[in-house]
């Protein structure tokens, strides 16, 4: 089915320019196709049925590869073992490695374990049992004689491949403190083995929804520097997860190895009082006060004491009374947020119903309203409202949308006050219950893209949950918050941007000044999208993105996995592995809108 609709769409693409009104009715066809149930639960089938075949290919790949030259015994793996018949799997997967470089501690916890369960380990001279019970991260890696250690669970299966792989790494990126590799889960009940891709670029707030660098391996040297830090009352694997976020200081020095190497036993879930101890410790020694770890069917949220400040709600709008109405009233209704103004800008409005509604709101609630009467530029309509506005967050947003939760403007304000954060947006749904938005990926589509769009609310994909916070390169401007003052620093929105990508273009801004920007779950907006202005994109908007956006286009957005097709619902790319794979789609797309503008004499 997807084949033949991307059949479909370059017949389109070889014979209808962009811009036009066929294109557009197309396009928002295509929009509507890709959006039933049966063709996203297709997508989702053939996603997680991808993964086997792309596994076994990943596998045959780095076979083919030279073993790396010999070093010292440059990894410590550390097996804290209880039951000596599940470790033994781990044990043997470590012995069959095909690089020697490596050394395995073995920690025996369980005093019952007989010497004649060990006896066939005990002649391999790579392999070093303690018969004490350490219950301290430290105490364990006191006992690590090489440059990096591993904290492995009973149970895990390490790939072949799995040692000699961070030898590569570590000769290409000799600097960095924490090595990381993508996994998967063991198959459960159902057989299935679920796979976690990770970005190659660290997640600072996805790393507290969810320790996703469990296994990570560690220099022993920065390990040993924070170790006095580490809640030692805690379990060996919540002293892991803090050892890691101790680590995250210093970002710079995190490198992801783009393979699945290891097979967990486990997937520990975050819903735990070790894990809300963990969070609000951790988060109480960056400045913030009263932190507190709230779990909605597992999913953690975490808030903490923030200032409220005066928030502007900019809203452009024009005509569409009904759909205005409803947005505000859900906000007057539900919001709890105790100070905000909101700033509507019409563009235009002829319907005269939009007028009187005007007159009502603004002599009961916080409404003022702005007139725009040049032709439609949606960056300099923001930055007409932002220039209006008296709040210290800037929030700008649709009119097309609907408020779901009281607490949504606290939750998206809290991130936005984070110094280190730059622009924030949400989990946005479909009137059918779907995604629409939980963060932007640069290059999905040949272009600009939403991660997991037309799945399911809460979908755990091939980058894991919906519903983790996660660091993302951009978030969609029909809802995303921003301190007024970086919004200016930042120079506010391109105003050469007529209606697309400004919004896109303002978060990259924010990254390249070393703002982190983020997507939270849980402020959640539902979205009647296209309701507005449809699925316009004017050409020129598109091909000035492809000039600013071009090194990223090319090399990949650093939140996302190389291991996957650049597709809202992701499957598993065959070729990740060879330089370039992705050029291609972002090639034929610029192309398309290239030539067609340049046969209309545009440009």
């Amino acid at each position: 089915m997807a084949f033949w609709l991307g059949k479909f769409q370059k017949i389109v693409n070889s014979i209808i320019p962009p811009g036009t009104k066929v294109e557009l009715l197309l396009r928002t066809l295509y929009h509507k196709v890709r959006a039933t149930p049966i063709f996203a639960n297709y997508l989702i089938s053939k996603s997680h049925k991808s993964y086997a075949i792309w596994l076994e290919a990943q596998n045959q790949w780095l076979r083919t590869l030279d073993i790396p030259t010999a070093e010292s015994r440059i990894l410590t793996f550390i097996l804290p073992v209880s039951d000596f018949a599940l470790a033994s799997r781990t044990i043997q997967s470590i012995q069959k490695q095909r690089s020697e470089s490596w050394q395995l501690l073995i920690i025996i916890e369980n005093s019952a374990i007989k010497e004649e369960a060990i006896g066939g380990f005990l002649k391999d001279s790579k392999i070093s049992f303690f018969e004490n019970s350490y219950s301290k991260l430290s105490a364990l890696i006191s006992k690590c004689q090489t440059d990096y250690f591993l904290l492995c669970k009973q149970g895990d299966f390490f790939s072949e491949l799995f040692v000699e792989s961070i030898q590569r790494a570590h000769q290409k990126s000799f600097e960095s403190s924490v090595f990381y590799c993508d996994v998967e889960t063991q198959p459960s009940k159902d057989g299935i083995a679920r796979p976690m891709f990770k970005a190659p670029k660290y997640s600072p707030e996805q790393h507290l929804s969810t320790n996703y660098l469990s296994r990570a391996v560690v220099s022993t040297q920065q390990a040993k520097i924070h170790q006095s830090e580490i809640d030692v009352t805690n379990s060996i694997d919540i002293q892991e997860w803090e050892m890691l976020l101790l680590l995250g200081k210093e970002p710079q020095k995190f490198c992801h190895i783009p393979y699945v190497l290891i097979s967990l036993s486990s997937y520990r879930s975050s819903d735990s009082q070790e894990y809300r101890k963990l969070i609000k410790s951790f988060l109480s020694h960056r400045r913030l006060q009263a932190v507190d770890v709230e779990m909605h069917s597992k999913i953690p949220r975490i808030q903490w004491k923030s200032e409220q400040p005066l928030i502007s709600i900019i809203i452009p709008t024009k005509n569409n009374f009904q759909k205005l109405k409803t947005l505000l009233d859900s906000l007057f209704t539900l919001t709890d947020y105790p100070a905000y103004e909101i700033i509507l800008v019409d563009t235009g409005s002829t319907d005269q119903r939009i007028f009187g509604y005007y007159e009502d709101v603004m002599q009961s609630k916080p409404v003022q309203t702005l007139r725009y009467d040049q032709s439609f530029n949606y960056s300099r309509v923001n930055n007409l409202g932002a220039k209006c506005a008296k709040g210290e967050l800037l929030l700008f947003l649709n009119n097309d949308m609907q408020v779901l939760d009281k607490d949504w403007l606290s939750e998206l304000s809290q991130w936005a006050l984070r110094e280190e954060i730059g622009v924030v947006g949400t989990k946005l749904i479909h009137p059918n219950g779907k995604i629409q938005h939980i963060g932007i990926v640069i290059g999905m589509q040949g272009f600009i893209g939403h991660l997991y769009r037309n799945a399911p609310e809460h979908y755990w994909g091939l980058m894991g949950s919906s519903d983790w916070y996660r660091n993302v390169s951009a978030v969609t401007g029909a809802c995303q918050m921003i301190r007024k003052n970086l919004f200016w620093e930042l120079g506010g929105f391109d105003e050469k941007y007529e209606l697309v990508t400004g919004d896109i273009t303002l978060c990259l801004k924010a990254l390249k000044h070393g703002y982190r920007n983020l997507y939270t779950p849980h402020a959640a907006l539902l979205h009647h999208e296209g309701a507005s202005r449809g699925y316009q994109t004017p050409v020129e908007d598109i091909l000035r993105g492809y000039e600013e956006m071009d090194e990223i286009l090319k090399d990949g957005d650093p939140y996302f996995s190389p291991n996957l097709t650049l597709e809202p619902i992701p499957r598993c790319e065959m070729d990740s592995w060879i330089p370039g794979h992705r050029s291609q789609k972002y090639l034929e797309r610029k192309n398309y809108y290239l030539a067609h503008h340049s046969k209309t004499g545009q440009g």
